[in-house]
């Protein structure tokens, strides 16, 4: 089955696509999505990022991406890679073990600290453990145990974490 790629507008005007099935089965947040994170960037004077999620959709749903509007010039951007794709919005089947990768630019000056916070979890099922690993610094953290990191950013870097939700194993007591 193909998919089309179908185009909103954002506020910022900029369009975003999102993949739908030939047969019109629409990926609707209120009917398909078992569970979602929304991951937040921010920095001094500039614009948040905050229209980035990602999560797991119901048993047969299709997986569901929103691309992402290109990065604004002075500015934090942040996006989901999936298929070589930057995405907004990332949702996949449900498995015992899912990773996303998520890049953050910055276009501001040098030595800028730029905070990732994350919004969501508490409809995450407490059986899913979600770590990020930072890979410039190799730094591994629970979304759970914590509400925000820290980094300081050079002009014109691109950071890159890895999502990691683990279903746990139930173990009688």
């Amino acid at each position: 089955s193909g998919v089309r790629l179908v185009f909103n507008w954002t506020r910022s005007r900029s369009p975003v696509g999102r993949i739908q099935s030939l047969s019109g089965l629409e990926l609707s947040r209120d009917s398909s999505v078992r569970w979602a994170v929304r991951l937040v960037v921010t920095a001094p004077n500039s614009p948040a990022d905050t229209e980035n999620k990602f999560g797991i959709v119901k048993g047969s749903q299709l997986p569901s991406r929103i691309a992402k509007p290109p990065m604004v010039p002075n500015s934090v951007w942040a996006a989901f890679v999936s298929d070589g794709e930057t995405v907004a919005h990332d949702f996949r089947k449900e498995k015992s073990r899912q990773n996303w990768i998520f890049v953050v630019k910055s276009d501001l000056p040098d030595n800028t600290p730029v905070t990732l916070r994350w919004e969501g979890l508490a409809q995450v099922p407490r059986s899913v453990s979600i770590v990020a690993t930072d890979l410039t610094t190799g730094e591994r953290f629970s979304l759970r145990n914590r509400s925000g990191y820290t980094f300081v950013a050079r002009k014109g870097e691109t950071r890159q974490f890895t999502i990691e939700a683990v279903q746990i194993p139930s173990t009688p007591l």
